[in-house]
C-alpha cells in the first residue's frame, strides 16, 4: 500500500502520475500556453482554471450519457450486451481517457463536446464490454448531433493523446480487495464490537459510490489506487481505516511509522477529493456558458487563420503550376 510496485511499473504511473500538485499544474500550464501561442496576441485563450471547469462540465455530460444509456437499454433491449456498457469500470475508464487527453491538449485542439462520446465508445472496448458502433449510435440522444464517422475518426487522436495507455488502474479494484480483507478481519473478530457487519457494508457501499466520483478529480494523477480506495473508505468511517492500517502495519521494524505515513497520505487524498467535488457541486451553469462563448471566439479566429493560410498556399501552388506550364 505504500510503494505499490505493480502500479509503479505501469504505463499509467509513467505517463499520468505526478509527484506533486505543482508538477501537475505546470503540465496544464504548458498545454494552455501552447493553445495561446496558436492565436494572435490580441485574442485571449481560456485560463487554466477555465480549461479545467469546461472539461469537467463535459465529464458531467459523459456521466449523463451513461445514465441515458442505462435507462434506454433497460426499456428497449434489457438482455443485450449494451446494458453492460455502463458498469462503473467503463464509466471510470471513459472519464480517465478524457482527463488524460486534456493534460497535454486543450479544448482548442478538439472540443470536449465532440470527444466525450468517443471516450465512452473506446472505454467500452478497452474494458471488454464492446458495443457495435451502430448500436452505440442508436442509443445516443438525438440532440447530441454526433454521427458514426465522427466517433471513429476521433478514436485515433484520443488514443495518441493518451499515449495508447488503455489500461486503467482505478481505485475500484483496490476498494473491492480492501472490502474483502476488512470483511474477513471482521469475521475473525479483529475489530471491536462497535463495528458490525451492517455498518461495514454501508460504509463500503458508500465508498464505492464516492470512488467513482473521485475519478473526475486530480486524485488519479497524484495518488495510487490503494491510497484513493482507503481515502474513500475513510470519508465515511475513519475508525475502520485506522484499525485496518494498525493491523497491517503492527509495531516493530518501522512498520508502525509506515502505517502513520500511509494514514497521513490517505487523509490528504480524501481532502483533495472532497474539496474538488465541493467545487463541482457549487459550479453554476452561467459560468460554463461564458467559457463556451470565449472558446467559440477562439475557435472562430483560429479557423479563419487556418483558412486564410490555406488560401495563400493554394494560390502559391496555382502560380507555381502556371509558371511551370509557361516554361
Amino acid at each position: 500500500m505504500i510503494s505499490d510496485e505493480a502500479y509503479r511499473s505501469s504505463t499509467q504511473y509513467r505517463h499520468f502520475s505526478f509527484p506533486s500538485k505543482e508538477k501537475l499544474n505546470a503540465q496544464r500550464a504548458r498545454a494552455n500556453a501552447n493553445a495561446q501561442s496558436r492565436l494572435p496576441p490580441e485574442i485571449s485563450y481560456l485560463t487554466v482554471d477555465e480549461d479545467i471547469e469546461l472539461i469537467d462540465h463535459y465529464v458531467t455530460k459523459l456521466w449523463e450519457l451513461c445514465r441515458h444509456f442505462r435507462a434506454k437499454s433497460a426499456v428497449r433491449v434489457p438482455l443485450l450486451s449494451c446494458c453492460r456498457l455502463l458498469t462503473p469500470s467503463t464509466q471510470v475508464a471513459a472519464t480517465s481517457f478524457l482527463l488524460r487527453y486534456y493534460l497535454h491538449n486543450t479544448p482548442l485542439t478538439i472540443h470536449p463536446h465532440s470527444l466525450y462520446p468517443t471516450a465512452l465508445f473506446l472505454a467500452s472496448k478497452t474494458e471488454n464490454q464492446f458495443i457495435p458502433l451502430d448500436r452505440f449510435k442508436s442509443h445516443l440522444p438525438a440532440n447530441l448531433n454526433i454521427d458514426e464517422s465522427q466517433i471513429t475518426t476521433l478514436e485515433f487522436p484520443l488514443s495518441t493523446g493518451i499515449q495508447f495507455s488503455f489500461t486503467i488502474w482505478s481505485c475500484l479494484r483496490a476498494l473491492w480487495g480492501f472490502g474483502l480483507e476488512i470483511t474477513t478481519l471482521l469475521n475473525e473478530g479483529a475489530f471491536p464490537e462497535s463495528i458490525d457487519k451492517d455498518r461495514v457494508k454501508k460504509v463500503l457501499d458508500d465508498a464505492r459510490s464516492w470512488a467513482s466520483e473521485s475519478s473526475r478529480t486530480d486524485a488519479q494523477f497524484l495518488y495510487t489506487p490503494p491510497q484513493i480506495a482507503l481515502a474513500c473508505i475513510r470519508h465515511y468511517n475513519k475508525e475502520i481505516v485506522r484499525l485496518f492500517v494498525d493491523i497491517k502495519f503492527p509495531p516493530g521494524m518501522g512498520a508502525a511509522e509506515l502505517g502513520q505515513r500511509l494514514l497521513q497520505t490517505v487523509e490528504e487524498c480524501e481532502a483533495l477529493i472532497a474539496e474538488r467535488l465541493g467545487v463541482i457541486a457549487r459550479r453554476k451553469g452561467g459560468e460554463i456558458e461564458e467559457i463556451e462563448t470565449k472558446l467559440a471566439r477562439c475557435i472562430e479566429v483560429l479557423d479563419s487563420m487556418e483558412h486564410s493560410a490555406k488560401r495563400k498556399a493554394d494560390s502559391a501552388d496555382e502560380r507555381e503550376a502556371k509558371k511551370s506550364k509557361s516554361d
